[in-house]
C-alpha cells in the first residue's frame, strides 16, 4: 500500500510539474513574441530618420537649454527647478541630467535613445491586456500601434527630446483610460510615468479635467490614486504659469485669427496632411479652389462631420481623446509661435507653422477612421473611412515616412576643438536648426 501511494504522489508531483512547464512555455512565447514587436517599433522609429543614431546632434532647445543649464548647474537638482515657457519640462531636463554620466560626444545619443523609448511607450503600452476592454483583439491594437508610429504630418515630435512631451502626453492619456493595474509594480510604473508627463509641458491642464470626467464614467475609487498624482501636476504647472516669473521668447506678432484662415488650418494641416503627407500638399496649395477658399471650407465640414459620427456612436475613451486632442489644438490656436513677421493664423494658413500643433488632432482624426473602418455601423460611413484609410496607406505613408534628415553640423568635430580649450575659455555650438549653443570648457 505503502509503494502504491508513493507511486500515486510520485504521479500527482510529474503531473503538476507538467502543467506548470505547460503555463511557462506560453509565458515565454509571449515574451519572445513581445520583444520582437518592440524591436520592430524601434526599427520603424529609427528608419524614419537614421540620422539621429547614424549622426546625432542636438535639436534646438535640447542642447541651448537642457544640456547647457545642466552642464552649468552647480547643483544638478537647480534646473529642474527652472520653468521654460511658463511650465516645467522635467522630462527633458531628466535626459540633460542622465547625458552629465557621460562625455559631451555621447551626450546627443543620450537625448536621441530617451526620445525614441517614449515615442514607442504608448504602442508598447496600447498592447497590454489592460485595453482588451477597449480593443479586444490583440492584432487590431498592434496594428493601432503602428500606425500610430509611421503617421505622416508628425515629423517635428519624431525623435528630439524638446518635443517627446507630446509623446509622452500621449502616454499619459493611455494610462488614464487603461484598465486599473492590478499587480504592484504596474502601479508604480504608471504613478512614475504620470508624475513624469504632468510635469512635462502645459498637457496636464488638459488631462486632468479627462482624467475626472473618466473616473465619473467609470470607478473614482478604482483611479484615485491616479488623480491624486494628475490633480498635483496640475496644480504645480498651474503655480508655475500664474506666479513663477521665467524666461519667456513669445513672439510679439498679432494672432490675425479668422474662420478662412481656422478653415484653412484644420482642413490642411489636420484633415488633408494627416492622410496624404507634407510632401504632397504643394499640389492642394496650388488648385484654384483651395485659393479661393472654398476646398479648406468642403474639406474641414466633411471631417469635422465624421469627427462628430465617430464622437457620438464610439466608446467614451475614444470620445474622450477626440476631446483631449482638440482641446489641445484649440490651446495650440490660441497661443500659436509659428511666425515672427506674419500674423499667426495667416502663416499657419498658408500651410507654415509647427507641425507639433497638429500632432494630437492628426492622431485623433487617423484613429477615428480606423475605428469607422472596423467598427462603424453604416455602410457609407465604413466605405468612406475605408477610402480615406487607403489614401493614407498608399499616399501619405509612402510620402512622409522618411524624413529629411537634420542638416549635420559636424558636431563631433566641435566638440573636438572644444575638448582643446583650456578649462574658463568658451566655444560656440552650431547646432540644428542654425541655433547657437555657447559652452565655457571645465
Amino acid at each position: 500500500m505503502q509503494d502504491k501511494h508513493k507511486v500515486e504522489q510520485s504521479n500527482d508531483i510529474s503531473s503538476v510539474s507538467l502543467k506548470a512547464e505547460s503555463c511557462r512555455l506560453p509565458q515565454l512565447k509571449k515574451a519572445i513574441v513581445l520583444v520582437g514587436i518592440i524591436f520592430l517599433f524601434l526599427l520603424i522609429t529609427v528608419l524614419r530618420r537614421p540620422d539621429a543614431i547614424t549622426y546625432p546632434q542636438f535639436h534646438a532647445e535640447d542642447g541651448v537649454f537642457w544640456y547647457t543649464e545642466a552642464y552649468n548647474a552647480t547643483n544638478p537638482i537647480t534646473p529642474f527647478l527652472i520653468p521654460k515657457q511658463k511650465y516645467f519640462q522635467t522630462i527633458s531636463r531628466v535626459g540633460a541630467s542622465a547625458s552629465m554620466f557621460f562625455d559631451i560626444s555621447h551626450a546627443p545619443l543620450i537625448f536621441n535613445s530617451l526620445a525614441i523609448i517614449i515615442q514607442i511607450l504608448p504602442a508598447v503600452f496600447f498592447l497590454s491586456k489592460r485595453f482588451e476592454r477597449i480593443v479586444p483583439k490583440t492584432w487590431q491594437r498592434f496594428l493601432i500601434g503602428t500606425l500610430y508610429l509611421v503617421l505622416p504630418a508628425t515629423h517635428e515630435t519624431h525623435v528630439n527630446l524638446t518635443n517627446a512631451m507630446w509623446r509622452l502626453a500621449l502616454l499619459m492619456f493611455l494610462i488614464i483610460v487603461a484598465t486599473p493595474p492590478k499587480k504592484t509594480w504596474q502601479k508604480f510604473s504608471d504613478g512614475f510615468l504620470l508624475s513624469i508627463a504632468g510635469l512635462s509641458g502645459p498637457f496636464v491642464f488638459f488631462a486632468f479635467p479627462v482624467a475626472l470626467v473618466h473616473a465619473y464614467l467609470k470607478s473614482f475609487r478604482e483611479r484615485i490614486s491616479n488623480l491624486i498624482i494628475i490633480c498635483v501636476a496640475f496644480l504645480i504647472q498651474a503655480y508655475s504659469f500664474l506666479f513663477i516669473i521665467s524666461d519667456s521668447m513669445r513672439l510679439k506678432v498679432s494672432l490675425g485669427a479668422g474662420l478662412l484662415n481656422f478653415f484653412k488650418i484644420l482642413g490642411l494641416s489636420v484633415f488633408i496632411n494627416g492622410l496624404i503627407g507634407l510632401d504632397n500638399k504643394k499640389y492642394i496649395l496650388d488648385l484654384t479652389l483651395w485659393k479661393n477658399g472654398k476646398l479648406p471650407v468642403i474639406v474641414s465640414l466633411i471631417g469635422i462631420g465624421l469627427l462628430m459620427y465617430v464622437f457620438w456612436k464610439a466608446k467614451n475613451e475614444l470620445r474622450l481623446f477626440i476631446i483631449f486632442a482638440f482641446l489641445i489644438f484649440g490651446a495650440s490656436l490660441i497661443t500659436p509661435q509659428v511666425s515672427s513677421t506674419k500674423p499667426q493664423w495667416e502663416a499657419m494658413a498658408s500651410g507654415g507653422g509647427v507641425n507639433r500643433y497638429y500632432f494630437f488632432p492628426v492622431v485623433a482624426w487617423v484613429f477615428s477612421l480606423t475605428w469607422l473602418f472596423f467598427k462603424g455601423e453604416s455602410k457609407i460611413m465604413k466605405s468612406i473611412a475605408g477610402l480615406l484609410l487607403i489614401c493614407l496607406l498608399l499616399i501619405g505613408i509612402p510620402a512622409d515616412f522618411i524624413w529629411k534628415p537634420y542638416k549635420d553640423y559636424k558636431f563631433q568635430e566641435q566638440v573636438t576643438k572644444f575638448k582643446q580649450l583650456n578649462p574658463g575659455e568658451s566655444l560656440t555650438f552650431k547646432i540644428y536648426p542654425n541655433w547657437e549653443m555657447p559652452l565655457v570648457r571645465k
